[in-house]
């Protein structure tokens, strides 16, 4: 399960993307995503990652590869900066 830290609000703008805020830490993370289901998802826990995928598609006409690499270079971003819970 992918679960960002209770710590963490988030701010998304459409067209431009998601800011995630750790209270905890007082620090600022963007993200140019700008799917909220997404993170949505990353919010409430999810079990998998084509959840994530189908949020990406629910939203964005793309390739199964693009929102993959979506998912992934998400989720990579906020684990680097110690943001999920795993």
């Amino acid at each position: 399960m992918l679960k960002l830290k209770s710590s963490v609000v988030t701010k998304t703008h459409i067209g431009h993307g998601t800011y995630l805020f750790d209270n905890l830490l007082s620090e600022t993370l963007f993200i140019p995503v700008d799917i909220k289901s997404l993170f949505d998802l990353l919010q409430q826990g999810v079990l998998d990652r084509i959840a994530l995928q189908n949020a990406v598609f629910s939203e964005v006409d793309c390739t199964d590869e693009e929102a993959l690499l979506v998912v992934e270079n998400t989720i990579d971003s906020l684990s680097n900066k110690g943001l999920l819970e795993h």
